[in-house]
């Protein structure tokens, strides 16, 4: 079987009953192989860890002190700005 240029080889080593393990747990899961197993769990990491760093970003625009009035006076003042410049 040859690797696609897009693709790029991943080899670990697992002890015998470890991989054993894991080959019936894949199974009960419903994944056809190995492959198709890791693929949909680096999927899942990436996108956890690239949805925690969005959160983490998120969670710096702390708007706990802001009011409602402070929000519509910073549209004001950017509404006046723009017509004026």
């Amino acid at each position: 079987m040859s690797i696609s240029s897009k693709e790029t080889q991943i080899i670990f080593r697992l002890e015998k009953s470890q991989l054993d393990r894991l080959d019936r747990m894949i199974r009960l899961m419903g994944y056809r192989t190995r492959n198709e197993w890791f693929r949909h769990n680096i999927r899942e990491f990436i996108s956890k860890a690239e949805k925690e760093a969005y959160e983490k970003e998120l969670s710096r625009l702390d708007t706990n002190d802001i009011s409602d009035e402070d929000i519509a006076e910073m549209v004001k003042t950017w509404r006046r700005k723009k017509r004026a410049g």
